[in-house]
C-alpha cells in the first residue's frame, strides 16, 4: 500500500476528488513537439498533432475521479482503488478491456512463473492473435460464441498475408486465452470462463489428432553421422539424438552436470533465443530437469568431445573462455541456439551432397546433363526432429514408453502416447507376432 500514502483526496468546488498512481506504464513520446501519448491498444505511427516520429517509452502514469459528494466517500472509492492497484487492477472491472486485463493484469501476474520463452510465446500470441481483434472489447463482453467466432477467424484468415493459422498456433492461442480468463474469475473479474462454454476441443473432433511428426529412419540417421564424423559439432548431433535432448537443454548442459564414470548426464538449465537473445533458465517443465542414463557410445563420443575441447582450449590460450559448457565456441563461449540450428541444416545439405555425388560415381553410365538432380536422401528435419527421432527410433527397438517419456522429460506417459502414437500403431502387428511366437510356437 506504499502508492496508497501518494494517493491524495481533494477537493474541487462542491465536490471530491482522488488520484491513484499506477507506476510506469507504456507510452510515446513525440521527438518534435514532446507530445505524451499512452499505449492503450497499438502504438501510433506517427504524432497525430505534429506528424513527428514517436518513441515509445515508460513514463509514471496516474489516475483522477472525481464528483464525491464527500471527503468519506471518496477516500473509500480511492481505497477500493488502490487495492485493485494492488493487485495488478486499477481499472473498474466493468470498464476492463481485453487488452488491458491481458497486458496490465495477467501477464505482471504469471510473469515470474514462466520461462522466457513460455513468456514471449504468450505475449507474441496476445499481441499478434487476441489483441488486434478482441482487445478493444469489454471482457465482460467476453462470451463464448465469440470466442469461437475469434478461433474459426484465425484458422481462416489469421495470419497478416491472410491465410489461417495453423491448427498448432490457433490451439496454443486457446490455451492462453483459457489461463487468462481462468485467473479473471481467480481475480473476481469475471463470475465465470466464457471459455469453457466451447471447451479445450473443437465441437465433434473426439480425441484431438496430431499432425504427424518428422523423423529420420535409422538409415538415413546413419547417413547424416557418417558424413559429418569429422564435423567439429558432430558429438552435439550425436548427443541430441542419442539423448533426446532440446536444443535449449544440450546447449545448456555443463560438464559438471556429465558423470562419466555412472553414465549419466542431469538436464538442469536450458538456452533459448527470446526476441534476439540468448537467455538461460531452468528447463522447460519441472518434470523436464531429469537424469538421463548414457550409452558407451555416447560416452566414448563425449570424451573424445572432451579430449578436442582441451585442445581448443590450449590454442585459444588466454582468449579461452571458461564457462564449463559442453558444447561451446572454439573460443569456450556457449553456443547460439539459432547458430545450433544453422549448422545443423549445413549438416544436412553437407550429407546430401555426398550421397548425391556417391550415387554418381556409383553409376555405370553417367548422367545425362538435363537429367534430373537425383533426389536427397534425407529429408529436412530440425535439430527438434533429432528428438522425435530418438524417441521413434527407441520406441521402435522395444525400450518401454515409459523409459523413453522419462528421458524424453514428459510430464506424464499419456503425453508420449500421444505424440508418438503412430509409430505404436504401426508396431502393433510385429508385437503380436512376437508375443504369439514367445506362448505358443513349437518348441524343438
Amino acid at each position: 500500500m506504499a502508492n496508497a500514502m501518494k494517493n491524495g483526496v481533494r477537493k474541487r468546488g462542491s465536490t471530491w476528488y482522488f488520484t491513484v498512481h499506477l507506476g510506469e506504464r507504456p507510452a510515446q513520446r513525440c521527438g518534435e513537439c514532446d507530445a505524451r501519448y499512452w499505449i492503450e491498444r497499438r502504438p501510433l505511427a506517427a504524432c497525430p498533432k505534429c506528424g513527428g516520429v514517436l518513441v515509445e517509452t515508460m513514463e509514471k502514469r496516474s489516475r483522477t475521479r472525481g464528483g464525491f459528494p464527500t471527503q468519506k466517500a471518496a477516500k473509500a472509492a480511492r481505497n477500493d482503488a488502490c487495492t485493485k492497484v494492488g493487485q495488478g487492477c486499477d481499472a473498474d472491472p466493468g470498464r476492463l478491456t481485453v487488452r488491458d486485463y491481458l497486458n496490465d493484469v495477467w501477464m505482471p501476474s504469471v510473469n515470474d512463473e514462466l520461462q522466457p520463452s513460455t513468456r514471449a510465446s504468450y505475449s507474441m500470441h496476445i499481441d499478434r492473435h487476441i489483441v488486434p481483434e478482441l482487445g478493444a472489447m469489454k471482457l465482460k463482453a467476453l462470451t463464448g460464441m465469440k470466442l469461437r467466432e475469434h478461433y474459426a477467424y484465425l484458422s481462416r484468415d489469421g495470419k497478416m498475408n491472410g491465410e489461417g493459422l495453423a491448427p498448432a498456433s490457433v490451439r496454443r492461442v486457446r490455451a492462453v486465452m483459457h489461463a487468462a480468463l481462468t485467473d479473471a474469475v481467480v481475480y473476481n473479474i469475471l463470475p465465470y470462463n466464457p471459455a469453457d462454454a466451447i471447451g479445450r476441443r473443437t465441437r465433434g473432433s473426439g480425441k484431438r489428432e496430431r499432425p504427424k511428426l518428422r523423423v529420420w529412419t535409422r538409415e538415413q540417421l546413419h547417413v547424416l553421422l557418417d558424413a559429418t564424423r569429422h564435423d567439429r559439432l558432430y558429438p552435439l548431433w550425436y548427443v541430441v539424438v542419442g539423448t533426446g535432448m532440446r536444443r535449449g537443454e544440450a546447449l545448456g548442459l555443463k560438464w559438471e552436470s556429465v558423470d562419466m564414470d555412472a553414465a549419466t548426464l542431469r538436464v538442469e538449465r536450458a538456452r533459448v533465443p527470446v526476441r534476439g537473445e540468448v537467455l538461460e533458465g531452468l528447463p522447460k517443465t519441472d518434470h523436464s530437469a531429469r537424469c538421463i542414463k548414457l550409452g558407451a557410445s555416447t560416452i566414448a563420443v563425449l570424451k573424445a568431445w572432451k579430449k578436442q575441447q582441451k585442445v581448443e582450449h590450449l590454442k585459444a590460450g588466454s582468449a579461452w573462455h571458461e564457462t564449463g559448457y559442453v558444447f561451446t565456441n572454439t573460443d569456450g563461449t556457449p553456443l547460439d541456439p539459432r547458430w545450433a540450428s544453422r549448422l545443423f541444416a549445413r549438416a544436412i545439405a553437407t550429407a546430401n551432397a555426398d550421397a548425391r555425388a556417391k550415387a554418381e560415381a556409383e553409376a555405370e553410365t553417367p548422367a545425362e546433363p538435363d537429367a534430373e538432380p537425383l533426389p536427397d536422401v534425407l529429408p529436412p528435419l530440425s535439430m527438434h526432429g533429432l528428438r522425435h527421432t530418438y524417441a521413434t527410433l527407441a520406441l521402435q527397438s522395444g525400450v518401454p514408453v515409459k523409459v523413453v517419456s522419462e528421458n524424453l522429460g514428459h510430464a506424464n506417459i499419456q503425453i508420449t502416447l500421444d505424440f508418438y502414437a503412430h509409430v505404436l500403431d504401426e508396431m502393433r502387428d510385429m508385437f503380436t507376432d512376437q508375443v504369439d511366437d514367445f506362448m505358443f510356437a513349437v518348441q524343438g
